[in-house]
């Protein structure tokens, strides 16, 4: 995740971007990057860059190593070049340039703008080859599509891709830490019945069309287990009580039943909306998650409010063994029966 954007000061006179990350209903991410922008004239005071929605600094040089130095003054590491081809011609020709984000749109606008200015290359030889280290599919927002409300039940119908390949009636889909079975199916959705129980169980209660959710499939024997064992079945429902922003990271603090308390150490492991996480502290009745920019970008989590409601599911190996034990372990009524004999 960059942690400041950088954008040439043509561009923000011309286009007035707001250089904010966002989700996808266009909502800002409570983790913002620096908003840098070079050119030597002064900024107008009513580009929407100078709003309130993050941090800015106008780098008064057309110079990419000046720019990064005082980028890194402000202990931006990784940042993201989003100016237009004179800009970004001056950082690839100095070789400062680590990585470069390649989209595919499937629509295409405008009239074939070049990308990088002239760098002066005139033969294959000599060509700039970057190399290839990953190409991922970006699939669109995974929405509830429809709720139909059936009294003691709702139908649910969810938006998706990437979850539906492979899938087939009957198979299991979590929504949100929910796991719910796939009752048909279409090329980009599917639909599922959610019980009463379920509802009173869980944050599903109050679901409406365009809501985003989290989803994910069954794991099968031959993948990597990379967290731990989530069943699917929520424990009980936690409210949001705080967000604490850092630079590179968020602190949120969720409350929960007061019963689900013995199953929580620190260090342990806590699912949140389906999303497998770190205990950083566990609470009598709130625990604490800290939540990295990937986490906060890629699923529901990087919006929720202080209030929202959340689905929880404990460790099962926790609960396992706390059955296990329980009944080595001696009772309230247990010892006091043993007093009474020994009186």
């Amino acid at each position: 995740m960059f942690t400041g954007i950088v954008e040439e000061l043509g561009t923000v006179e011309v286009d007035d971007p707001q250089l904010t990350v966002r989700d996808a209903h266009d909502r800002p991410l409570p983790h913002q990057p620096l908003r840098a922008v070079m050119g030597l004239r002064d900024l107008a005071p009513d580009r929407r860059v100078l709003d309130d929605q993050a941090e800015t600094v106008h780098l008064r040089t057309r110079d990419p190593h000046l720019a990064l130095q005082a980028l890194r003054e402000r202990d931006r590491q990784h940042v993201f070049l989003e100016g237009g081809p004179t800009l970004a011609a001056a950082f690839v020709h100095e070789g400062l340039v680590d990585e470069v984000v390649v989209y595919v749109a499937p629509f295409l606008l405008g009239a074939g703008q070049q990308a990088v200015a002239d760098l002066g290359i005139t033969t294959i030889a000599d060509a700039w080859r970057p190399r290839v280290v990953d190409l991922t599919v970006l699939e669109p927002v995974v929405d509830g599509e429809s709720v139909e409300d059936q009294g003691d039940a709702i139908r649910l119908t969810v938006r998706a891709t990437t979850v539906l390949e492979g899938t087939g009636l009957g198979d299991s889909i979590a929504v949100n830490g929910c796991c719910l079975t796939v009752a048909t199916r279409t090329d980009d959705t599917w639909t599922a019945d959610v019980m009463q129980e379920t509802l009173d169980r869980t944050s599903l209660h109050g679901v409406a069309p365009g809501d985003t959710v989290n989803l994910e499939r069954a794991v099968t024997a031959d993948k990597r287990l990379g967290g731990h064992i989530v069943q699917g079945h929520v424990d009980g429902v936690g409210t949001v009580l705080a967000r604490t922003p850092s630079e590179h990271w968020e602190v949120v603090e969720v409350a929960m039943p007061e019963e689900m308390g013995r199953y929580l150490v620190d260090k342990g492991s806590i699912t949140v909306d389906g999303v497998s996480l770190t205990v950083v502290e566990a609470r009598p009745t709130s625990f604490t998650v800290s939540l990295i920019p990937e986490t906060l970008a890629r699923t529901t989590l990087g919006h929720r409010q202080v209030g929202d409601r959340v689905n929880l599911e404990t460790d099962v190996i926790a609960k396992h063994v706390a059955k296990l034990v329980a009944a080595y372990l001696p009772t309230a009524a247990g010892e006091q029966h043993s007093k009474e004999q020994q009186a």
